[in-house]
């Protein structure tokens, strides 16, 4: 609707970040996948951005990480790499960073701001609704708050713990022996602890006589 404000302003977004989440994609395979894990395709603003997201997604998930090179040859290939604005752009994609460091930091502001265009587009959908609405108000209702719904659900879409890092954790905390965890104090008498499980905190061989 031309008289629509919406319409008339800028959707968030930030050229300087989603050049900088690429860029860190480009430079460090474990960037890549710690950005998969905030981000897909349509959270990028920029066309040419979700192409190049597109390719190290894919290169990534193939366990064949794309860096500067290999992304451009690749972009060659398929005879898209004028349409993100050839090489010198992934160059300037590529220095937009000077380490992979922040990828994570970067991929958040790309991430929600992603999730303020999806909410203006949701609010926008909804003042149109409402002002030509032909049915029962209950029906508006129930796709505005399924609107309202979708672009929340997206919060949480695609935010999965690394399921590696977490098995790194479990097993630093956890001393393995013989298949048995061993949380506590090991006493070296491998029957005890496998019962056990060590000496824990509260753990006393001989425990105090009921006071009462």
């Amino acid at each position: 609707m031309p008289d629509d404000p919406l319409v008339d302003k800028a959707l968030p977004h930030s050229v300087e970040a989603e050049m900088a989440v690429l860029g860190a994609m480009m430079m460090e395979p474990e960037a890549t996948g710690l950005c998969l894990e905030y981000l897909d395709e349509d959270c990028f603003h920029h066309q040419a951005h979700r192409m190049i997201f597109r390719f190290l997604k894919k290169g990534f998930e193939d366990n064949r990480p794309l860096d500067g090179v290999l992304l451009e040859q690749a972009l060659r290939d398929a005879g898209q790499l004028d349409e993100i604005g050839g090489r010198q752009y992934l160059v300037d994609v590529y220095n937009s960073v000077a380490s992979a460091t922040n990828a994570e930091y970067y991929a958040k502001v790309v991430k929600d701001k992603s999730l303020l265009r999806g909410l203006i587009q949701a609010a926008g959908d909804i003042l149109r609704d409402a002002r030509t609405a032909g049915d029962e108000v209950d029906n508006v209702l129930d796709r505005s708050e399924q609107r309202i719904f979708e672009v929340t659900e997206r919060k949480i879409v695609g935010q999965a713990v690394d399921v590696r890092s977490i098995l790194s954790q479990v097993m630093q905390s956890l001393d393995l022996q013989g298949g048995h965890a061993i949380t506590g104090l090991e006493t070296g008498f491998f029957e005890l602890d496998d019962m056990t499980r060590g000496l824990q905190r509260e753990f006393s061989l001989f425990p105090s006589a009921d006071p009462g």
